[in-house]
């Protein structure tokens, strides 16, 4: 059982563990689940600690996290909810603070973008600031205080993944089906995509459309056209040898926004997936 128990300052200070920043919807595979659509209960909620005992207001480890789990009500009244899978909404250590909100097929935003399906936006807030641990006066970070590009969360499923020990574990996922024969399972987790009115304004908007021709790189390989400007996206499909399943070290991505001072890189680890 997950139980969130509210807490004094002073006790926070022996403990040093929070909850905070909790939403609580339903989701489906198309969006928010309710009525004919009804899914499965989910939570965002923000945590924050450290090394304990700790001083009142020093509690700069944070996490967003998100849970899956079934919901039960006793005969007294009382709810229960039960864990069944839990993640990571967003790795950014600065990332935090989720709020969200429903945005029914019905709203005039969902109308004017052809949606026909209820949907759950989350947006993040980006600190920047060491959760006010940085000394003050501090310089000025021009992230600093922004919100996050909005995601619609949804369940998500991810085909033909390896059956072995690792996607028995209790994780940010679940064995929904499997095929025998093939030796793969299929895995339901939470799905993150960038708002599609968001997402649309991007492509529509851009100014300079590349296609790199798929390649083979067992290193790093530069771009045939790098972006000039710091605006752009990404789309790309990477895949992985077989032999990679049993090597966790395999790994691949981008490095973006490079220069001689500093960089972003983004990469996916094989993970036994298929």
């Amino acid at each position: 059982m997950l139980h969130l128990d509210c807490r004094t300052a002073s006790e926070l200070t022996v403990e040093s563990q929070n909850f905070e920043v909790a939403n609580v919807f339903t989701l489906s595979e198309t969006g928010y689940g309710n009525g004919d659509m009804a899914g499965d209960f989910f939570t965002t909620i923000g945590t924050e600690g450290g090394d304990y005992p700790v001083a009142l207001q020093t509690s700069p480890n944070h996490d967003m996290l998100w849970i899956n789990g079934n919901v039960t009500k006793s005969e007294n009244g009382t709810v229960h909810f039960e864990p069944t899978m839990a993640g990571v909404l967003d790795w950014g250590i600065q990332s935090y603070a989720a709020a969200g909100k429903i945005l029914p097929a019905s709203s005039q935003a969902s109308k004017n973008s052809g949606t026909t399906v209820d949907r759950f936006l989350s947006y993040l807030w980006l600190t920047n600031d060491d959760y006010g641990q940085s000394q003050f006066p501090k310089q000025q970070q021009g992230w600093d205080g922004i919100l996050l590009t909005a995601r619609e969360l949804s369940k998500g499923t991810i085909k033909n993944v390896v059956d072995n020990s690792l996607v028995h574990e209790k994780a940010s996922w679940q064995v929904t089906a499997r095929n025998e024969s093939a030796g793969t399972v299929e895995l339901t987790t939470l799905q993150q995509k960038v708002v599609r009115e968001v997402y649309s304004a991007f492509i529509k908007n851009a100014t300079n459309v590349h296609h790199q021709p798929a390649t083979k790189a067992k290193s790093s390989k530069d771009l045939d056209v790098s972006p000039d400007s710091k605006f752009f996206v990404l789309k790309a499909s990477i895949g992985f040898p077989t032999a990679a399943r049993n090597d966790s070290s395999v790994k691949a991505g981008f490095k973006i926004l490079a220069s001689e001072y500093e960089s972003t890189s983004i990469y996916y680890r094989e993970r036994s997936m298929a």
